[in-house]
């Protein structure tokens, strides 16, 4: 817990995202990297997109900083827990309690305990202490092509979908065929400032739906991708496409979610 009496960004930011990072390991993330809880309302996305964690300002509102502090808060965390997959994240935990005696972080602890470990920290989330501006997402439509069967002889079905970011500050989203924990997800995808890129997944049964959830961003919450599926008769005799890669695809239809 931290209140206007102990405040200090960088320091206070490190103990409380150590917490947030050792909860989501610990019990799995759960829901969508998006965070809908009670303290994302419009004021606090407001808040949260007008001042970095190093500037919030609890002088002015106290209560206000702190729901603002937590929604990029959970955000980055939830990003480094499903970035590094838990063992990294375990050892990112294990060698950062190493580093302290006084149970207190700041950003270059996280970067140094990132770089023993083997995760960059930076690559993955960016200057998350400083940045102010939130990324924004735009998609394609998706495609659905059903590829060569594994080796066990099940069918596979690629997805694949250009995701813009149309914002200068990088980003992280997924894609996701629902938005229960149990749903399927793709790997977190980091998008840089004004960069497209197209992201690939690979399903056992052809998607009723699908969606793109960013992690902290002015879409604010995930929103469905069109789907649309090739002939399932027509087989393409080739490995699936998974993961990331540039794209220069220029995608038409923005696809932004701003509570009014």
């Amino acid at each position: 817990m931290f209140t206007a009496h102990t405040w200090n960004a960088d320091m206070v930011f490190g103990a409380t995202a150590v917490q947030m990072i050792g909860d989501l390991a610990s019990r799995g993330t759960g829901r969508p990297g998006f965070v809908s809880y009670a303290f994302a309302q419009p004021s606090v996305w407001e808040q949260a997109n007008g001042a970095s964690l190093s500037e919030m300002d609890l002088d002015q509102d106290p209560g206000g900083a702190i729901r603002a502090f937590a929604l990029r808060g959970n955000a980055v965390a939830r990003s480094i827990v499903d970035g590094l997959g838990r063992d990294r994240t375990a050892a990112l935990l294990a060698e950062l309690r190493r580093r302290s005696h006084d149970g207190s972080y700041d950003a270059s602890d996280f970067a140094r305990a990132g770089s023993a470990t083997g995760g960059d920290i930076e690559q993955l989330i960016g200057d998350w202490l400083n940045d102010v501006a939130l990324p924004g997402f735009i998609v394609s439509r998706a495609r659905v092509e059903r590829v060569a069967d594994d080796a066990d002889g099940n069918p596979r079905y690629e997805i694949r979908v250009h995701v813009r970011n149309d914002e200068p500050t990088p980003g992280l989203v997924r894609l996701s065929l629902g938005v229960m924990p149990q749903s399927a997800r793709s790997e977190p995808v980091r998008v840089d400032g004004k960069t497209t890129v197209e992201v690939g997944m690979v399903t056992a049964d052809p998607p009723q739906v699908l969606w793109l959830e960013p992690y902290l961003a002015l879409n604010r919450a995930p929103f469905r991708i069109d789907i649309e599926v090739s002939d399932e008769h027509e087989i393409a005799a080739r490995e699936p496409f998974v993961g990331a890669r540039p794209s220069y695809l220029v995608t038409a239809a923005p696809r932004r979610r701003r509570d009014r």
